[in-house]
């Protein structure tokens, strides 16, 4: 018996989220000719790496850490391609504006983290804990330092 009774029987989320990876794999398998060895009680493990993927990326981002915008960006990049495949709606025009709306608007968080790669320098251990400097009015009021 497994231990995601919830999640695996048909939480809200994994009755969202299992058609689609079932999508992606089948699309997987007839790009490359194998079907990738995933069995349906393994999505919910899936969700939590993708969510945990996230979550330390977006710590990482607010730390100011680049490595956590590349996280986001490939994690983003992956998510949007597999959740948000509006392409395969055309059976139902409002599915289909609403994955493409969700696949537009990561886009534009995908242009954003790229912006960021692009101009934000790397972390140095300096930045952060910059050396104390006497100001020149101190250092003349007091001539013992």
């Amino acid at each position: 018996m497994s231990t995601c009774t919830h999640a695996c029987a048909g939480g809200t989320t994994m009755r969202w989220v299992s058609p689609k990876l079932d999508q992606c794999l089948d699309h997987t398998e007839r790009l490359i000719g194998i079907r990738p060895p995933v069995e349906k009680g393994q999505y919910p493990q899936i969700l939590l790496a993708a969510s945990t993927t996230y979550f330390f990326g977006s710590v990482l981002l607010m730390a100011n850490v680049r490595f956590g915008a590349s996280i986001l960006l490939m994690a983003l990049t992956v998510t949007s391609l597999v959740m948000n495949n509006f392409w395969d709606y055309s059976h139902d025009p409002l599915q289909q504006q609403a994955e493409a709306a969700h696949f537009i608007k990561n886009i534009g968080i995908a242009g954003g983290l790229i912006y960021y790669l692009s101009t934000s320098e790397p972390f140095k251990a300096s930045q952060r804990h910059p050396k104390h400097v006497a100001s020149p009015q101190i250092t003349a009021a007091n001539p013992t330092s």
